[in-house]
């Protein structure tokens, strides 16, 4: 053999015995193992929504998508006692339409006009009845899963209707509330949409409305500033002046709380009475909406002038010259609100305030309370077992409210829980013999005289 042969046999010689050491080496395949049929279920399935991590940047302490609840001591006359060792179902996170506001440039629309029917008005000589409430009906309305009731009032038969989120469900009852007539829809189908009236009041999301007897139009919503901060707004395009529309500069210190314009009812002699939230005492509201610098002249008179906290403020104010008129803030985030023909103003949460009764004492955490037509004297209050009160309507002397019930809490053995469960509500001409489970609408038919 030549060398040259012998080199080269060599070589290719080395170069195997090179490739043997590396796949001896490197690490072998692992066996793919079958899929877990279980757990290929559970990944399918859909996430529940996180539970509230209690944001410190919202004043209102938790989940800023929650509905601000009232202050108080105001609680059920027979609290419901929970072992501190009772493990409480968590139920989905519950919403309504958030109310932060948008990021800056978010603010794009056009208001959508809304229709309101003219108030009532007194006959001659007929003076305010005084409201000595009684219940006529109180009952919960769902099944499986998350319903509650959006939507109240009066078909033009009479019968009361009260419609679901998302109109999953309607169940209709007599004029008088004693009896329930039928349910159309499915009561255990989930309901979809807001819980309660749009708080995203910017652009698009404004309440734009004309008194239907004096033509004066209004319209009421929040403007941005920063990234989660918003203050209210209220214009009248048909005699140009406005309400509030404040920036951050002109707020200065001491009354950067968030706020927001809510809704609008228009009254008599060209009047309107119009709604606020504002996230914290330090906030705008209590400053004349004309001139920040002077204290609100509306508020002289009011049952509370200070809410100490989040609170709802209700001002009248003339349709003509913007004058601001009376006014009173309410503890809370009220999220519905109607008035009657003498002006007295019914608002979807029991007054919290000393020297205040509640009247049925059921509990809970939402009621309704009454205020004279100078917002300066609380004329009733009471709990009535609901969470939320999303919606009112009012015709003659039945009131109708419409809400939810059931939602979760954590047991706290140092603090007595306002929400009271569904099958602890007293409940009187029910929809139904008992709750659904979890979240169920809740409706309450009120004979106020």
């Amino acid at each position: 053999m030549t060398i040259q042969r012998i080199a080269l046999v060599a070589v290719l010689f080395g170069f195997s015995i090179v490739l043997s050491s590396c796949e001896q080496s490197s690490p072998k395949a692992k066996k793919k193992k079958e899929a877990d049929p279980s757990v290929a279920e559970a990944v399918d399935a859909p996430l529940p929504p996180a539970a509230p991590t209690g944001d410190k940047s919202d004043p209102l302490g938790g989940d800023p998508d929650l509905p601000a609840t009232p202050g108080g001591k105001t609680a059920p006359s027979e609290p419901t006692k929970v072992d501190p060792g009772t493990k409480v179902p968590k139920l989905p996170k519950f919403t309504v339409d958030a109310p932060t506001a948008p990021k800056t440039g978010g603010e794009a629309g056009e208001p959508i006009e809304h229709v309101q029917k003219p108030l009532a008005i007194p006959k001659a000589g007929v003076e305010a009845p005084t409201p000595k409430p009684q219940i006529v009906t109180l009952t919960y309305i769902g099944g499986t899963g998350n319903q509650w009731i959006q939507e109240v009032g009066f078909m033009e038969d009479g019968r009361i209707f009260a419609k679901s989120g998302g109109g999953t469900f309607t169940v209709y009852y007599s004029a008088d509330g004693t009896r329930k007539l039928e349910v159309e829809g499915d009561i255990s189908k989930p309901c979809t949409g807001n819980r309660g009236p749009n708080l995203k009041t910017w652009g698009a999301g404004a309440y734009r409305a004309s008194c239907p007897t004096s033509k004066v139009k209004l319209e009421i919503g929040s403007h941005s500033y920063g990234v989660t901060k918003a203050q209210p707004y209220l214009k009248c395009t048909s005699h140009d002046w406005k309400w509030w529309g404040w920036t951050l500069d002109d707020m200065g210190k001491g009354m950067e709380a968030g706020a927001r314009g809510v809704n609008v009812h228009f009254l008599q002699d060209d009047r309107f009475l119009a709604t606020a939230h504002a996230d914290a005492a330090n906030t705008t509201l209590a400053k004349d909406p004309r001139k920040l610098k002077d204290a609100n002249p509306a508020l002289v008179t009011a049952l509370l002038s200070n809410p100490a906290g989040p609170g709802t403020l209700y001002m009248v104010g003339n349709g003509k010259n913007g004058m601001p008129v009376v006014g009173t803030f309410i503890k809370g985030k009220a999220l519905a609100e109607t008035v009657d023909p003498w002006e007295r103003v019914y608002i979807g949460l029991p007054w919290s305030g000393n020297n205040i009764t509640d009247t049925f004492k059921i509990g809970g955490v939402s009621g309704f309370c009454i205020l004279n037509q100078n917002l300066t004297t609380c004329l009733f209050s009471s709990t009535l077992g609901a969470d939320n009160i999303f919606s009112m309507a009012l015709k003659d002397n039945i009131l109708v409210l419409g809400g939810n019930i059931g939602q979760a809490f954590t047991p706290d053995p140092k603090v007595t829980p306002k929400n009271i469960a569904p099958a602890k509500l007293p409940v009187k001409n029910p929809a139904q013999s008992v709750p659904g489970g979890e979240e169920d609408g809740f409706l309450a038919i009120i004979k106020l005289w």
